[in-house]
This record gives structure tokens, C-alpha cells and sequence, in this order.
């Protein structure tokens, strides 16, 4: 078989807090040292050692702390994204024509000794046998080692870590597949070794037996701490500190760190110490100037025996950051589930009937306003907020004629913030934006985010007041659903400007508020039996 000399490599990385939680909260995963060497760049000199200099580092957008690579070893950016993903197929796409006798790599990957090398052979993919159940990629290969079939799956004998080398031909193929996915599927949240799964009998790959001492991608805090032995008790990190201090433990006495898939507004993951759970959620990024975390700790306090929210280990209101006992395998609500609405209902009528009290409002038209101003005047460019903004208005004046006696409201009642355990049990987690205001204001948030058809937002409504809504009573949620869902499409839009992008959500929203609206003047151009009114009364 002939020497194949290599041309070149690209090294691909996407913008995520994930995995090695907490320190990804901190500081790009990429970034992590081990032994004072950046992953990122213990990669590039690496290639270099080999003679390997046509480099290029695939990213998601302009970043600053990269160019110091460019002058010290003479790499490339690549930045074209239009748009902001989740991993990291299209920074690959956008210099796909690189693609030749090519190394393709991800940033996040640790290998202990330089398994690069001028010339190669054939393509091949890194595997090692590691034993680990989550969900990989698995390898079957034949007798030659040539790779026969790629998927994910749990305990596989050889999973895929660290590099992949392509041949100019398999790179060949590798690009038109791309080509074809990027025009035929939404690849936002595609990686680039989705590329290969599913395709892999087109491709001439094999498998390149790496043990599991060798290369890493470095999944969790434990992992890193096997590397390098600083992190098991001087991480420099915030967060772990502050976790040590409560429990009064070491740091290598926090265990199993997992990131946790919730929330918008937030950064959170378990970890375990001793023989208990706990979560930690941490502020995302804008945070500070849409939460008053002093506001959050006193509502905390105020529900505190009505058993309906999380439990509090600790909170710490100047960071925002929070322990609590793990709710045990919880999972969000579902609304499909007609007993489950009911206790989320019943959670927030026990919360306005509860007489409880905090300081601060929740005024949703002040807090438009404010949200608004945190923008910048490119938000007065935007053609979703230009053509609603007037409506909007519209509704704060009728909101403003509402003289509801002001409760306790958690004013973010989404499903998503509805936790179920697998007894049944059901807590309301996550009460950063709750203040006292209106109730209804409660159940108009609740629809929004069930994007709840008319019929169901009368029968959310009925079952509330426990009686047929009457005419005010449904102007007054749907209000509350055009205002609400046009302060989280603002939200949204100070989200964007400090780098976080949530489009197809801010979409949603500003569409929910138009259908708001529309149902509003519906309502108040009608008599008590016309249409709108007979259908929610059926």
C-alpha cells in the first residue's frame, strides 16, 4: 500500500457547555489545560512535529482569544457562519474545500503521545475500547479492520475517539454527502461524524486501535482529574468552590458531574457527594441585567413551606448560584397528560391562595420596558418587533385598565419548568422572574407555552377559577399571553446581542403574541354568545 502524504488538517470547533461541567461554564472546553498545555493547542503542535503546517481551526463566529494561535503558529481561522449551532458540522462546511489528505480533528481531544504522521497509508478513524455505557459511537469492522458500520450505541467493544484521517478519495465522498445533507436536513445540530454514520460503505475507512489510555475527549470532570491532578482539589474554579464551602468538603469529593438539559435562562448539572444528588444551576450568560438574584432568594424564603418548588441546599445571591436536592428521576410535564395539567394548575392556585409575599412586582409592562431598553437601537431594526410593537402597546393600554389584586405569581409557568418524579409527584422549579402581580397573568404564561388552541386555553382557564370563564376573564389571559410572549421575544433579542441565539424560539413568540392580539380584539368587538364565545363554551 503507497505512502499517502498528508496535505493538511482541520480542527474543528463548536461554542458548547457541555460535558466537563462546570469548568465549561468558565472557559471553553478547548481551552481546558492539562499539564499547563491547552487541548487546542497540545493538537497543534502536534501536527507541527510531523510537519504538518497547512492548519485550520473550523469555528462558529470570530473569536478574539484564538488569534494569538494564528501568530504563534502560523494557523488559519475559518469563521463563516451566518448563524450561531449547536455542533459542529457546518464550521466544517464552510471550508469543506479543504478537505484533501486530510486530518479532520475536534478540538475538545487529548491525545497522550502523537499518533499524527507525515505520510499515511489509507483513511482511518481513532477508536479505542474503552469501558464506558454511555451513548457512543460504536465500531464493527471486519477482519482487515475496515469499517463495516458506525452507530451509537451503549457498551460497544470500539467506540470512536480522537481523529479521523481521509484520503483525498473518501474526502471526495465526504463532501458531497455534506453538500447533500446541508441542502436536504436541518444540520444545525448535526456533528461531522454524522457524516459518516449511516454512509460508512461508501467510504474506504478503517478502524486505528488506539488503547484507552491514549486518546481522550475528555466527557467529564473525573476524566480530566485522571490526567492532571490539579483538578482534584485547586481547580480555580468558582463554582466548585463554592460547592466544597457549602458541604465543607475537598473538591475531589464532588463526584460524577453531568451537565442537565434544562432551561433557557440557565446553566445547570448534577453532581453527586457521598451517597447523594444534587443540582447547581448557574446564571447563563446576560443573565444579570434580566434577574435581580436578591428578588430570587426572597420568593425562595417566601414558598419555602409550601412544599411546591424545589428544595434549597444553598444560594448564594451575588452569583445567582444555587444547590438542590435532586428530584428524583424527574422529567418535564407533559400536557398531552390531562392529570398532570391539573397539579401544575393546582401548584399555582396553592401559590396565589397561599397569602404569600416578596417586596418586588412583577409589572409585565414595566418589564417590557425594561428589556427594551437593555437592547441596543438595532432592535428598532428588527422587522418582527417593528411590525408588533404597536399592538403591543395596544394591549398594555387594556392591561392597564385590569384592577386584579396582586398575588404571588412564579410569571415563567412553563412546561418545561414543571417537574415530575416517577411517583407522580410534581414541583415548579426555576422562579428567578416571580414577583407579585396578577394571577391570571400565570395561567396566560402557562398557554403560551403549551401553544394551547383556543378551546384549551378556556378549559385551562375554567378549571382554574373552578367556573365558566366569563368574557373579561379571557380578555385578561389572552392579554397576558400577547404581553407575555412579546417580553420573551425581547428577551430573546438582548440574548442574541450578547452572543446567545435562540431564532426558531423568538419566532414562536412573536408569533404567539400576533394570535394574542388577534384574540383580543375578537373578544372585545364580540357579544357575550357570538362565535369565539360558543366555541370555548362547548
Amino acid at each position: 500500500m503507497g505512502k499517502i502524504k498528508v496535505d493538511n488538517a482541520i480542527i474543528v470547533v463548536s461554542k458548547r457547555q457541555e460535558e466537563v461541567v462546570p469548568l465549561t461554564f468558565e472557559k471553553d472546553k478547548e481551552f481546558l489545560e492539562i499539564k499547563g498545555e491547552s487541548l487546542l493547542e497540545r493538537q497543534i503542535k502536534q501536527l507541527l512535529n510531523v510537519g504538518i503546517t497547512d492548519i485550520t481551526v473550523a469555528v462558529d463566529e470570530d473569536r478574539d482569544e484564538l488569534n494569538y494561535l494564528k501568530d504563534e503558529y502560523g494557523i488559519k481561522i475559518s469563521h463563516e457562519l451566518k448563524y450561531a449551532n449547536e455542533n459542529n458540522f457546518l464550521n466544517l462546511y464552510y471550508c469543506r474545500h479543504l478537505l484533501s489528505n486530510t486530518y479532520l480533528l475536534s478540538g475538545d481531544n487529548y491525545m497522550v503521545d502523537n499518533i499524527f504522521n507525515e505520510y499515511e497509508e489509507r483513511s482511518w478513524i481513532a477508536g479505542s475500547n474503552k469501558e464506558d455505557n454511555s451513548n457512543k459511537i460504536g465500531i464493527e469492522f471486519d477482519e482487515d479492520d475496515r469499517i463495516t458500520s458506525l452507530k451509537k450505541k451503549k457498551n460497544a467493544d470500539w467506540q470512536m475517539y480522537g481523529p479521523i484521517f481521509l484520503t483525498e478519495a473518501d474526502s471526495k465522498i465526504y463532501r458531497r454527502i455534506m453538500e447533500e445533507y446541508y441542502q436536504t436536513k436541518n444540520v444545525k445540530n448535526y456533528n461531522i461524524e454524522d457524516v459518516l454514520i449511516g454512509n460508512i460503505e461508501e467510504f474506504n475507512i478503517y478502524l486505528y486501535k488506539q488503547t484507552k489510555e491514549k486518546v481522550y475527549e475528555l466527557d467529564n470532570l473525573d476524566e480530566l482529574r485522571d490526567l492532571d491532578e490539579k483538578y482534584k482539589d485547586d481547580s480555580s474554579n468558582e463554582i466548585l468552590e463554592y460547592i466544597a464551602s457549602v458541604f465543607n468538603i475537598k473538591q475531589s469529593e464532588i463526584k460524577n458531574s453531568q451537565p442537565l438539559e434544562v432551561g433557557m435562562t440557565n446553566s445547570s448539572f448534577t453532581f453527586e457527594v457521598g451517597d447523594n444528588k444534587y443540582i447547581c444551576r448557574v446564571p447563563g450568560e446576560g443573565t444579570d441585567e434580566l434577574v435581580n438574584r436578591l428578588y430570587e432568594h426572597d420568593v425562595y424564603l417566601a414558598i419555602k413551606e409550601l412544599d411546591i418548588s424545589d428544595r434549597i441546599i444553598a444560594f448564594d445571591r451575588e452569583t445567582g448560584i444555587k444547590l438542590t436536592k435532586f428530584f428524583s428521576d424527574s422529567r418535564s410535564m407533559k400536557l398531552e397528560n390531562p392529570l398532570e395539567v391539573a397539579k401544575s394548575i393546582d401548584i399555582l392556585k396553592t401559590l396565589h391562595k397561599s397569602g404569600a409575599k416578596v417586596s418586588h412586582e412583577f409589572d409585565i409592562k414595566n418589564k417590557i420596558r425594561e428589556y427594551i431598553d437593555l437592547c441596543s437601537e438595532d432592535l428598532y431594526e428588527s422587522e418582527l418587533f417593528s411590525q408588533i410593537r404597536f399592538k403591543m402597546r395596544e394591549l398594555i393600554g387594556i392591561e392597564e385598565a385590569f384592577d386584579d389584586e396582586d398575588v404571588l405569581v412564579h410569571a415563567d409557568a412553563n412546561k418545561n419548568n414543571y417537574l415530575v418524579d416517577d411517583k407522580g409527584n410534581i414541583i415548579l422549579i426555576d422562579w428567578e422572574y416571580a414577583g407579585m402581580g396578577p394571577a391570571l397573568l400565570d395561567i396566560g404564561m402557562f398557554c403560551i407555552y403549551g401553544d394551547m388552541p383556543d378551546e384549551e386555553v378556556y378549559k385551562i382557564t375554567q378549571y382554574y377559577l373552578g367556573r365558566d370563564p366569563e368574557k373579561e376573564d379571557l380578555l385578561k389571559v389572552y392579554v397576558y399571553m400577547g404581553l407575555g410572549s412579546f417580553l420573551w421575544a425581547i428577551w430573546t433579542e438582548y440574548k442574541s446581542e450578547v452572543g446567545v441565539d435562540y431564532f426558531d424560539y423568538k419566532l414562536r413568540m412573536y408569533n404567539h403574541a400576533n394570535s394574542a392580539y388577534d384574540r383580543v380584539k375578537e373578544i372585545q368587538s364580540s357579544g357575550i354568545n357570538n362565535w369565539i364565545y360558543s366555541k370555548f363554551s362547548r
